[in-house]
């Protein structure tokens, strides 16, 4: 950036410049949120003041299946990628399971999270109420039908 001096007459009295050098730091956050149907999200942040290539693994106990859907991002500053776990599959049971979040340009930088998941053991009846109201629906519209006939 330049910068001109002038004198009290409006005379060029020098000139200088200066540069501001603005270090990028790296960050990263990870949190994970159980949803209302059961499934898992997890949330990568990049909290760092740069882009940043993200690589996220897992450690998973022997016996539990699990699929990521991104394992490896670029993000944006202060950007929040969602990535969601699949194919969650094992013995009726709790699990401690673990991810880490890794910086590829600067490896040091990696923040890891553990937590419990549990498999199965709670049966998901959300579905119950709508089958009862199509099963009855269907009954009325059957029993229409067949009134409409005999008349």
């Amino acid at each position: 950036m330049g910068i001109s001096l002038i004198d009290h007459n409006n005379l060029s009295a020098g000139s200088s410049s200066f540069t501001v050098n603005v270090p990028q730091y790296h960050g990263l956050q990870l949190s994970a949120a159980e949803q209302d149907n059961g499934d898992w999200t997890l949330f990568v942040e990049n909290s760092g003041n740069g882009q940043e290539t993200v690589i996220l693994t897992k450690v998973l106990p022997e016996g539990l299946t699990l699929h990521l859907s991104d394992s490896y991002m670029q993000l944006a500053p202060f950007e929040t990628r969602e990535v969601r776990l699949s194919g969650i599959a094992g013995v009726e049971g709790s699990y401690s399971v673990s991810f880490s979040a890794q910086s590829q340009l600067q490896p040091e930088v990696q923040v890891n999270l553990t937590f419990e998941l549990s498999v199965g053991g709670e049966v998901n009846s959300s579905w119950i109420p709508a089958l009862l109201l199509g099963l009855a629906g269907g009954g009325v519209v059957a029993w229409a039908v067949a009134r409409r006939q005999l008349l």
